[in-house]
């Protein structure tokens, strides 16, 4: 695949081959559940601010 300019065209067809993909969306649900079942977004906060303190 050739390297392709950032247009707005061609991130559009990138995201909806993607939206469409049956794979990335069982994918993104299981991601989905793994992060939340981690703690989601507050323990993802706190993990940082730690780091940062």
């Amino acid at each position: 695949m050739a390297k392709q300019e950032a247009t707005a065209a061609v991130l559009r067809e990138a995201v909806l081959s993607l939206i469409g993909d049956p794979g990335v969306a069982r994918r993104s649900r299981e991601l989905r559940e793994e992060l939340r079942a981690a703690g989601g977004t507050l323990r993802a906060v706190s993990v940082i601010e730690s780091y940062l303190s």
